[in-house]
């Protein structure tokens, strides 16, 4: 009875909202499309015209920053109609939110942009001075402005590293691993059925997370196998620790990802790690996850499944609509795009 009381109203909630989702056959039309202004006329028949409606300028830029705000105002109104320990899980699920936000202020303050238009200025769960981080003289002041949000720690934690190597790749490393770990200990005030849930979710994201990373870690920054341990995040739900352990010595990456294929409905066709293409390999993992929030949504009514199946499902479509309008900006074709969307 308490699951019915906790979560049958929200349940009926979110499956109202995901019957609003773009469908297989609405990509396909965009992607044929030819101009991003048909694009945004298409949009404006959908869900999202007041997204549209609300951009003054229609460019790729505009519509990311709007499609951002329109994924935390969706997860605002689950949170609104959730209860206890659930909120809380919303709570730390809107925090990754903050931390992308904060990496997009500290780009822009490393890159000497004061005024930063781009930035979103709203709060999300931890108020940012945006202004005044963007006037800091100094990392140090920065990660003093970032006082009372549990990010300021990370920043000030890695300000040798910064000032040693010059570049944000540490702590932005690191505001990821913060974000996942304060999830994963909010998971911990749940009921063992709802936590396993989550765990297994966000652990499979986890997972495929660090297979990118590894990749692209030792591909494009030609770090150590060893420094690349220390920038992997923890509580995978197939790789363990053992199993990463593994793919750092061995370097096959590849075969790690046939791994995470198997019992799934998701195939993974892949081929030696150097040839691996990046975006094949980022397909890969929206389609492990879409396939895992399906799931999730549609097997555990009464439990925190469908809500977490949900925000997966919104950020999946979100991403969609980006690539399409910077594709369409570009003049891609179909069948240039299709390959790159992710239902």
């Amino acid at each position: 009875m308490e699951s019915v009381r906790q979560y049958g109203f929200i349940n009926a909630k979110v499956r109202a909202m995901r019957s609003t989702f773009l469908t297989e056959m609405a990509y396909r039309s965009m992607s044929a499309l030819k101009e991003p202004r048909e694009l945004y006329s298409f949009l404006s028949q959908t869900r999202y015209r007041d997204v549209v409606d609300g951009i003054e300028a229609k460019t790729p830029e505009a519509l990311e920053r709007a499609l951002f705000r329109e994924e935390i105002r969706q997860l605002r109104i689950v949170q609104k109609f959730s209860k206890a320990d659930t909120r809380k899980i919303l709570d730390a699920l809107l925090e990754r939110y903050d931390g992308e936000r904060l990496k997009t202020i500290l780009r822009a303050w490393h890159s000497g942009e004061k005024e930063a238009a781009y930035v979103i200025r709203d709060d999300i769960v931890h108020p940012f001075p945006v202004d005044s981080l963007l006037s800091s003289k100094s990392i140090e002041e920065f990660a003093a402005r970032l006082e009372g949000t549990p990010f300021r720690g990370v920043v000030q934690d890695r300000i040798s590293v910064y000032e040693e190597k010059k570049t944000l790749f540490p702590i932005e490393v690191a505001l990821d691993q913060l974000v996942y770990e304060r999830l994963w200990k909010a998971s911990a005030r749940l009921s063992r059925t709802d936590r396993n849930i989550l765990r297994k979710l966000v652990g499979i994201e986890i997972d495929l997370k660090n297979l990118d990373w590894i990749l692209r870690f030792r591909n494009y920054y030609n770090l150590p196998m060893a420094e690349i341990g220390d920038l992997l995040l923890p509580n995978g739900w197939r790789l363990g620790t053992s199993r990463i352990k593994q793919i750092l010595s061995d370097g096959n990456v590849t075969e790690a990802l046939l791994d995470m294929s198997r019992g799934s409905s998701v195939a993974f066709v892949g081929s030696e790690d150097q040839g691996l293409s990046l975006n094949a390999l980022e397909r890969f993992l929206y389609q492990m996850l879409l396939a895992e929030a399906r799931k999730v949504f549609m097997a555990f009514p009464l439990s925190i499944g469908a809500i977490l199946g949900y925000a997966y499902l919104l950020r999946i479509e979100s991403r969609n609509l980006r690539t399409l309008v910077y594709a369409k900006a570009y003049g891609m074709s179909a069948q240039q795009v299709e390959p790159f969307l992710i239902w």
